[in-house]
C-alpha cells in the first residue's frame, strides 16, 4: 500500500490549499500539499521535501491529525500533519500547482472540486482548527452578535477564498 503525506497550514481558520495542474494525475483538483513518502524517509522528512518542492518552502511539521485509507485506482493511506506556521522561512508559492489559495475547509468541500483525501480529512481537520485557533473577541462577548463580517469565526463563508497575500 502507497503511503503519502499530506500538510495542513492554517491561518485565520482558512488552510493553504493547492490546484493540481491539468497534467497531473486526477488533475484541477484543490488539495492540500504533500505527496509519496520515500524509501527510508519518515512522514515528517517527506513531508518537509514535499513542501519544499511543491510550495519552495522550508517548513517544521507539526501534530498528526488525520489518517485515511482511499481505494481508488490504487490503494493508499494519507496522513495529514500540520504545518507550524512560525517555522516557515519564506512565503509559500505554487511550484507544482496551477495557484495557491487560502480556503476555508467548509466552503472547499461545498463549492470546490477537491482531493478524495480532502473530503476524509475534513472532520479532524476542523477539529483541529478549533482546538488551535486562538480567542477572537467574539468569543469574549459570547453570542451578542459579531458584527465584523470578515470574522472567520463567525462569518466563515463571508470570505471563503483569499489570495497568498490576503493574509
Amino acid at each position: 500500500m502507497l503511503r503519502v503525506v499530506s500538510g495542513a497550514l492554517i491561518r485565520d481558520g482558512y488552510v493553504l490549499m493547492g490546484l493540481r495542474k491539468k497534467t497531473a494525475y486526477r488533475p484541477d483538483l484543490w488539495e492540500l500539499p504533500g505527496g509519496k513518502i520515500d524509501p527510508g524517509e519518515s512522514p515528517s522528512q517527506a513531508l518537509a521535501r514535499e513542501w519544499r518542492e511543491e510550495c519552495d518552502c522550508v517548513v517544521r511539521v507539526g501534530e498528526f491529525i488525520s489518517m485515511a485509507m482511499l481505494h481508488l485506482d490504487i490503494s493508499f493511506v494519507i496522513e495529514l500533519y500540520a504545518i507550524e506556521q512560525a517555522a516557515m522561512s519564506t512565503p509559500p508559492r505554487a511550484l507544482d500547482h496551477q495557484e495557491l489559495r487560502w480556503v476555508n475547509p467548509l466552503y472547499a468541500i461545498q463549492r470546490m472540486p477537491c482531493s478524495p483525501a480532502f473530503y476524509w480529512h475534513y472532520p479532524q481537520l476542523v477539529k483541529h482548527i478549533e482546538a488551535t485557533r486562538p480567542m477572537s473577541s467574539c468569543d469574549a462577548v459570547g453570542d451578542s452578535g459579531c458584527t465584523y463580517d470578515a470574522c472567520p469565526q463567525c462569518h466563515p463563508l463571508a470570505r471563503p477564498v483569499l489570495a497568498l497575500g490576503e493574509l
